[in-house]
């Protein structure tokens, strides 16, 4: 630091040395994280060996810094040792360590220091004794037995017993695996066949035990119990012996031996045989029975099948069902030589048929044997006997035989069916080879075919024609192979087949047909039909329908027509108006099965679109029935113009009755004739001034239920009378005179005709004008954008003038 020394207002800079003196304020520690020191010492290590420890710290100076020490062993056996030279701590044991005994030590470390008065520190010295394999395992006993009886039939993988070892190393050191002793022997083996020892030293059933099959009955084996040191050279190892006896249970099925006749039991064929009509309990195997369980019962039966249990066998060799068992076991007597039974586990019987067999009615007698023991265990044999043929069965046709020929067959190719395919033999090989020839009486039959020896085809000789005889009948004899043949006759018929030479033809020239508009698609319209002489069922006379959509009308596209039965629909709904009548044709074809050189024939057909109400009138303006009436004269009766509504349908359905719907709202000034249509004054108009009024109509038509039309409106213009004067018809009109009416009502004269052109003429003069004042104001304001709704212009009015 720097100091400052100030004198008389001077001053002056100058370098001061101050020495602070240490004071005891220190205590000594150890610069170790958590305040333990640790130290490892191996299993096994002997007196005065030692360990350097970490020495304390103390920061003070002098005999302030300077530390001795003190351990607080608590009886371990160790000490504490200080160098001369540089002062170095270490620990020393005082004895041999043993980690068995114990595997770790905790003791108290003191510093003090030389400081007045003395400050102190400690930490906690821990010692971990490092273990080293010193000892092997030692198994509980040297003798091991299972803790219950062992039989055969026991789960694999169940466990036998479990053997128990322990060592007193810890880690790998102390850990116990148990294993097969390496020592050689037959037990040793037969005991890795049957066993194993897993690591945790449970013995498990590793492949079915079989008593009755097992040389020796018991295991009598080594074991050893290792620790897990990784070095192998190392390891230490114990062993003991383990003894397991097998004990038998009654698990085994009867087995069955069948030695069949004449082979024996040296060469039993595979597939056994014997002729038919053998007699009754003829011997045709030897059976053997045994049981590998000692004592046991075993009692043998036959069944139908082998999957028929044995308890359907009754008394007399019959099942449950009263059907007979084709072989039943007998008890032997008979001396077998080597194969007789050598103790009680074997039986002897032999197998002999249970009825007469017939090959024809089955080739093959299937059967079983079934052996059962005192605990229900089942063995099972099966087998099927075939039965050899002898010639006992004649020839069989089955029923009568046709055939079909080509008519004008030229080439006179042979037919197409065989006898041979007709004919049966039950017997077979050479009883059942068949040979075919025409009967020598029919020499018709001659002439006509001949026959294949081998097959039984025939072959005509001559060229048929089915008009002339359409069928032929002749008889074929056949004999089988047998040595004493057997034959037999098989007749047979010839048809000639049918040639598609005739048209179909339809049963009308024309069809006329009706349906009414509007139907549904699919409605029936009416039916067709064609006629085919050809034979119908070769298909040269059966009829297919179809449309001709050949014709460049398409009239057809609004109908189907069913190809079987001719039955003609809608396509689709018909309008009547749009469409009223339709033609076209159907084609009716033969369907010949070669598919190809089909016949033709055209039906005609014409249909007509009945009527239906529904279409509403619709009124119509035209220059005869205008919109507007202009009312000159006010007499009642006077027409004052006429209204046409029309309507599409036909009849009364197009007939129309016209109303006049608001007669009120006009004070019934006015009326509308209801058939004509005519509008006429109904009261007298001389009191009206000029004014509208406006007259609503409806039309209806007369069907049934009839249908309206839309309201229509018309205006009656009742016009002034000094305009009708000027007109030239105002005295008439206002008189109300009936010459004048009747002239206007009927538009006839001279008089009627000149107010008609003038009344024109001024209404044209009126629309002019209209017209140009339109036009100046749109110049006026042409800078607005003006939406001008233009009226109607009204048609030529009638008049009454």
């Amino acid at each position: 630091n720097e100091f400052s020394i100030y004198q008389d207002s001077l001053s002056q800079k100058v370098d001061v040395l101050v020495l602070i003196n240490d004071i005891n304020d220190e205590q000594p520690s150890w610069p170790v994280a958590g305040n333990v020191i640790r130290v490892e010492f191996l299993d096994g290590d002997g007196p005065g060996k030692n360990k350097f420890i970490l020495n304390a710290v103390d920061k003070d100076l002098g005999k302030n810094g300077r530390v001795r020490y003190k351990l607080n062993n608590l009886g371990a056996p160790f000490s504490l040792k200080q160098t001369a030279e540089d002062n170095r701590l270490s620990l020393e044991t005082s004895r041999i360590i043993d980690r068995e005994e114990k595997d770790s030590y905790n003791m108290s470390l003191v510093a003090i220091d030389e400081g007045n008065p003395p400050l102190t520190g400690s930490i906690m010295l821990q010692v971990i004794i490092i273990d080293v394999n010193d000892h092997a395992p030692e198994f509980d006993r040297a003798f091991y037995t299972p803790p219950k009886p062992i039989y055969e039939n026991e789960v694999v993988n169940s466990e036998v017993l479990q053997l128990q070892a322990t060592d007193r190393d810890s880690g790998d050191y102390g850990t116990v695996v148990y294993d097969f002793a390496a020592t050689a022997g037959e037990d040793q083996q037969v005991a890795r066949q049957y066993l194993a020892v897993l690591a945790n030293g449970r013995i498990i059933i590793r492949k079915p035990l079989d008593y009755d099959r097992m040389t020796k009955k018991y295991f009598l084996f080594e074991v050893i119990a290792r620790d897990n040191a990784r070095d192998k050279e190392y390891r230490k190892t114990a062993t003991a012996t383990v003894s397991i006896s097998v004990l038998d249970r009654v698990d085994e099925a009867p087995t069955i031996e069948t030695c069949f006749l004449p082979s024996g039991c040296t060469a039993s064929p595979s597939a056994p045989s014997i002729p038919e009509n053998l007699a009754l309990r003829s011997k045709i195997a030897e059976v053997i029975v045994r049981d590998l369980d000692t004592g046991d019962h075993v009692q043998c039966e036959t069944v139908l099948s082998d999957n028929q249990p044995p308890s359907h066998l009754q008394v007399g060799g019959l099942s449950e069902h009263g059907q007979e068992v084709p072989f039943i076991l007998l008890s032997s007597s008979v001396n077998y030589g080597s194969s007789a039974p050598t103790d009680s586990t074997m039986k002897l019987f032999d197998l002999v048929t249970n009825r007469v067999f017939d090959r024809e009615v089955s080739s093959r007698a299937c059967f079983g044997i079934v052996c059962r023991d005192s605990q229900r265990l089942e063995g099972r044999a099966s087998y099927c006997v075939t039965i050899e043929d002898v010639n006992d069965s004649p020839p069989v046709v089955d029923g009568p035989i046709v055939f079909q020929a080509l008519e004008e067959d030229a080439e006179r190719r042979p037919l197409q069916g065989r006898v041979r395919n007709h004919v049966h033999d039950a017997d077979i090989g050479n009883n059942s080879r068949l040979q075919f020839a025409l009967d020598p009486t029919d020499l018709e039959a001659a002439r006509l075919f001949e026959v294949n020896a081998d097959t039984g085809q025939l072959r005509p000789l001559v060229v048929f024609d089915r008009e002339r005889q359409a069928s032929y009948t002749l008889r074929v004899l056949v004999t089988d192979g047998g040595k004493s043949p057997l034959t037999a006759t098989a007749t047979v018929t010839v048809r000639v087949v049918d040639a598609n030479d005739r048209q179909p033809m339809c049963r009308q020239a024309e069809y006329r047909l009706r349906v009414r508009e509007n139907r549904p698609a699919d409605s029936t319209v009416g039916f067709v039909e064609a006629e085919d002489e050809d034979e119908k069922e070769l298909g040269n006379g059966a009829v297919a329908y179809r449309l001709d959509d050949r014709d460049g009308d398409a009239d057809w596209r609004a109908f189907s027509v069913d190809r079987r039965t001719g039955e003609i629909k809608t396509s689709m709904p018909l309008d009547r108006e749009r469409q009223a009548h339709y033609s076209f044709r159907v084609l009716a074809e033969d369907q010949p099965r070669s598919g190809h050189g089909a016949l033709t024939g055209t039906c005609l057909v014409s249909v007509t679109v009945e009527d239906e109400n529904d279409n509403r009138p619709v009124f119509r303006v035209t220059p005869n029935h205008p919109e507007v009436f202009q009312v000159t004269k006010r007499e009642p009766g006077i027409s004052i113009g006429q209204v046409l509504a029309e309507d599409p349908d036909e009849g009364d359905n197009r007939l129309v009755d016209y109303e006049l719907l608001n007669r009120a709202e006009v004070h019934d000034l006015f009326s509308v004739d209801r058939r004509s249509g005519l509008v006429l004054i109904n009261k007298a108009l001389h009191s009206q001034p000029a004014r509208d009024f406006i007259l609503v109509l409806r039309a209806c038509d007369r069907g049934r239920p009839r249908n309206c039309s839309a309201e229509a409106r018309y205006r009656a213009h009742i016009v002034d009378r000094r305009d009708a004067a000027y007109r030239g018809g105002g005295s008439g009109t206002e008189s109300g005179s009936p010459g004048g009416g009747g002239d206007s009502g009927e538009h006839s004269g001279g008089k009627g005709l000149g107010n008609e052109i003038v009344i024109v003429c001024l209404a044209v003069m009126f629309l002019v004008l209209g017209i140009a004042t339109v036009t100046v104001v749109c110049l006026i304001v042409r800078k607005r954008s003006v939406y001008v709704k233009k009226s109607r212009q009204p048609a030529v009015a009638m008049t009454t003038g």
